[in-house]
């Protein structure tokens, strides 16, 4: 398998490349922080959006219906009910839906574009100050500095990749409104079906390759300081060229960040179950019985995988 990737000197290469990542992520330690604080303003945007959603689709009218028209609204028989409340909402609800959920990926794709931008700013910064950064004259809060410049210099670069990886996105959601619309009417069409899963399959590939791009498109614009489609056009150009080193490099930092989930959730779950199991007031008769161990263990392990992942993801952008 490595010799279909390229020869010994790609391997080596690629090595060195893991090297150099970690110790960037070693000397700077809070680049690890980046995607937590990101995933707060996520949650923080996502909270927003739900309101405002909720809002926009509420948007109507509630009708009164009489079950008797000689009766009054004022009027009770025997505690029976004699009106209904009806909630009539506006003809443009879904239209209205369609463009907020729109607006939610849009706003998802551009945090993470700033993330992305945030921490390959910062480590740029190491890299090619990495003699001055260890002087009193060295770079200092790599990571402050980065956000900066990237909200000061790179929100637009932001802003339309996020834009085309929204598009892609809201167009897988509506082929699968269509298809489920479809599948009320045509519920034994199988060759309908087998087409909507060829649609599915690649919209999927084209967003894959979208982010792909766009992430490395982002890289380039930390490097050079140039707008999103010239930076894709150069991250383009710059795959192709070396698509050897760039296979090898994805194929073992892949390997690496799922062994390392694993193994950190791993660690997680025993370490969980280890603790409760020595401790007396988790044990049958203590203050904190617990019935079960399988719900505490699960938590910590799913937090675990959750956790590791975003940390990898640290390290996958450093490589």
């Amino acid at each position: 398998l490595f010799i279909n990737f390229g020869s010994i000197g790609r391997i080596i290469r690629a090595i060195e490349i893991f090297e150099v990542a970690s110790k960037c992520i070693r000397h700077n330690m809070l680049l690890v922080v980046a995607p937590f604080i990101s995933m707060v303003v996520l949650v923080g945007s996502i909270l927003a959006w739900s309101y405002a959603t909720a809002y926009v689709i509420t948007i109507g009218e509630f009708k009164v219906t009489l079950f008797d028209e000689s009766l009054s609204l004022d009027v009770q028989v025997n505690d029976t009910a004699i009106a209904a409340n009806q909630f009539i909402a506006v003809d443009y609800a879904g239209i209205m839906f369609g463009f907020m959920l729109f607006g939610l990926f849009w706003i998802m794709n551009f945090i993470n574009a700033v993330t992305v931008l945030t921490i390959s700013g910062a480590v740029l910064q190491w890299f090619w100050n990495y003699e001055a950064a260890h002087t009193k004259h060295g770079t200092r809060f790599p990571i402050s500095r980065s956000l900066k410049n990237t909200l000061r210099y790179h929100l637009g670069t932001a802003a339309f990749g996020s834009l085309v990886l929204a598009f892609i996105q809201f167009i897988r959601y509506l082929a699968a409104w269509l298809q489920r619309q479809m599948e009320k009417t045509e519920k034994d069409n199988k060759v309908l079906r087998v087409l909507c899963c060829c649609v599915h399959f690649f919209l999927r590939c084209v967003q894959k390759c979208i982010e792909f791009v766009s992430r490395n498109a982002y890289i380039m614009t930390a490097l050079y300081g140039t707008p999103f489609c010239t930076s894709t056009k150069r991250s383009v150009t710059a795959i192709i060229s070396n698509i050897g080193q760039v296979a090898l490099i994805t194929f073992l930092g892949d390997i690496i960040q799922r062994f390392g989930q694993i193994m950190v959730t791993t660690f997680a779950g025993v370490f969980c179950w280890f603790y409760i199991d020595t401790h007396e007031e988790y044990q049958f008769g203590g203050e904190l019985q617990l019935n079960s161990f399988i719900f505490p263990v699960g938590v910590s392990m799913f937090l675990a995988w959750f956790i590791s992942a975003e940390v990898l993801g640290v390290y996958d952008v450093t490589v």
